[in-house]
């Protein structure tokens, strides 16, 4: 979590100043997830090791990553796929 705030900190000193000099860089950060499938997991699937379940996982990573790639591959190195605030909030929460 500290981590994605000082990102987010960073990111936010880099937009309000215009200098070209400064030796803040922008951080274009990206998330793969898939909410719909993980979302649905109990805590005790953490400690699932069936084969079953975690070629299920697989899958699910998998889908997620060829999704991400179809919507957000182009923006490498442009701009951030990842909504940083809602991150931290999601965080924040737990």
């Amino acid at each position: 979590m500290q981590e994605i705030e000082a990102i987010d900190a960073i990111n936010e000193l880099k937009s309000n100043d215009g200098d070209a000099r400064s030796p803040y860089k922008r951080i274009r950060l990206h998330e793969i997830k898939d909410e719909p499938h993980l979302a649905g997991l109990h805590y005790a699937s953490k400690f699932d090791t069936d084969w079953a379940f975690l070629l299920e996982l697989r899958g699910y990573g998998r889908a997620a990553a060829q999704q991400w790639l179809e919507n957000c591959c182009d923006h490498v190195g442009t701009r951030t796929t990842a909504d940083m605030h809602a991150m931290l909030s999601c965080l924040e929460s737990h």
